[in-house]
């Protein structure tokens, strides 16, 4: 299941206490803690147990910071009203005025829950809720039932002291609170079975195998989730730097799209010669064409991020695409007449080949390519195209004469929003995307795409080339 940000950043910090092996009292506590305050409530209660379960431990938290609950909880703790009614239900049990609730004259929108509530008799009922609000006078609540493999392992409670309308987004950060529970109560179980096996070893001198490490499907599951976390975390750090991207990268276009509109306007276009109005026009496509790239490849990383993205494989003739693409790309460079590139398709390439895979992403790819070489191609220089075949897979590699990537920078280099420390010394345009995409796209395909830098004869200069190798082959006459 996925969460917005927010409710993902809960289930972080909550996992990092697991994370810290503090005690079970001392844990609790403090997860009490971070739920309540990530609700802002009155109140918040981590019970690891059940009616079926004796061994109970709890957590409380109230907005004086205390930790001392109100009453003792025993197994009578669980025939309170508001406590049964948890438990009998799978999806939270949400209270917005509980006096309401419970007084049978009462109209408006609470109704009384399943449960309890709905089938002790009237005496009944009063006196068992008189005993909950004489130890925890609350008037709203928000309660759900943690489950482990199927298996009901404890409950959570949040509460106000006065009514309150719970909101969805609180529905989601006590769905978050319940999976992050769930696995610390079943941690403190662990625990207490290890304590009793240790002690029994120390009696009879033999060693155990320590129970948390037996149990792989725990294991395996507790990884699985922190990965998620983890991964989620990763995606937040990310759409931060996004954010802090455009607000960087966005400037320079904006600034100089505002002079161009200033400029064309038209009590000064009237006083411009017809070729300073050509340029103007000229800077405003070319930036606004820079803004557009620019959201474009955020939107595109982010749903490859996400697994948005669809791939469509199909037998294609890369002749026809490659060929294309030199085309447009030679026009283009030769309109910058400041680097003069050329391209051009190496001697030995076979662009006979035909690839299994997704057309579109693959023109994307050695669309990203052949733009980051002419970035970075030194002026006068060509920029190299191959296509051969190695071991039943299609090689495609762009070649450019360049200042060369350092080993460290290699490192690094498909990392999003990274850049080399030439390109930053040379103010070459680029917000650090480029290659990650490229590298996304590639594994979308089940391809694998290797930089290799070597030097010239000439020590100043390397010759950089980016090789894609897709790993589904057709044979030609296939």
């Amino acid at each position: 299941m996925s969460y917005p940000a927010e409710s993902n950043q809960l289930a972080y910090q909550l996992m990092k206490l697991i994370q810290s092996s503090i005690g079970a009292r001392s844990l609790f506590s403090e997860m009490a803690r971070t739920v309540g305050q990530t609700f802002g409530a009155d109140v918040c209660l981590f019970v690891a147990s059940t009616s079926a379960r004796p061994k109970i431990q709890a957590g409380f938290w109230d907005n004086k910071d205390s930790s001392i609950l109100p009453f003792e909880i025993t197994k009578q703790f669980f025939s309170h009203p508001p406590i049964a009614d948890i438990l009998t239900r799978i999806e939270p049990l949400e209270i917005a005025d509980l006096q309401a609730t419970l007084n049978p004259a009462t109209d408006g929108m609470n109704v009384a829950p399943p449960g309890f509530l709905a089938s002790a008799s009237v005496r009944d009922r009063e006196r068992a809720m008189a005993d909950w609000l004489n130890n925890m006078p609350l008037r709203a609540l928000l309660g759900i039932t943690t489950y482990f493999q199927e298996n009901a392992n404890g409950i959570i409670v949040v509460g106000y002291w006065q009514p309150h309308q719970w909101t969805a987004k609180e529905h989601q950060w006590l769905q978050v609170a319940a999976e992050v529970g769930a696995i610390a109560y079943h941690i403190s179980q662990l625990e207490k079975v290890t304590k009793i096996n240790l002690a029994k070893d120390s009696l009879s001198g033999t060693s155990k195998v320590f129970p948390l490490e037996s149990n792989q499907l725990f294991k395996k599951w507790y990884d699985l989730t922190h990965q998620q976390l983890e991964q989620q975390r990763h995606l937040n750090q990310l759409q931060d730097e996004i954010i802090t991207a455009i607000s960087d990268r966005a400037r320079n276009p904006l600034a100089s799209m505002k002079l161009a509109i200033e400029m064309l306007s038209k009590d000064r276009s009237q006083s411009l010669p017809p070729e300073s109005q050509a340029r103007y026009w000229d800077i405003l496509k070319q930036e606004w064409q820079r803004l557009n790239d620019l959201i474009n490849n955020i939107v595109t990383l982010k749903k490859l991020e996400s697994h948005e993205v669809v791939f469509k494989p199909e037998a294609v003739a890369l002749k026809p695409p490659i060929e294309e693409l030199v085309r447009l790309f030679q026009q283009q460079w030769q309109e910058d007449r400041r680097k003069q590139l050329t391209i051009a398709i190496a001697p030995q390439s076979d662009l006979s080949l035909i690839a299994y895979t997704d057309p579109q992403h693959l023109r994307s790819i050695l669309s990203e390519l052949l733009t980051n070489a002419g970035k970075f191609s030194l002026p006068g220089t060509t920029v190299s195209l191959s296509v051969r075949e190695e071991e039943g897979q299609v090689a495609i590699a762009a070649s450019n004469i360049s200042r060369g990537i350092s080993a460290q920078e290699r490192v690094y280099i498909f990392e999003p929003f990274r850049r080399g420390e030439d390109a930053i010394e040379q103010s070459i345009p680029g917000v650090g995307l480029g290659l990650s995409l490229i590298k996304r796209l590639v594994e979308l395909l089940n391809g694998k795409i290797e930089v290799a830098s070597r030097p010239t004869d000439n020590s100043d200069t390397h010759v950089t080339s980016f090789t894609l190798t897709l790993p589904q082959f057709c044979d030609r006459q296939t």
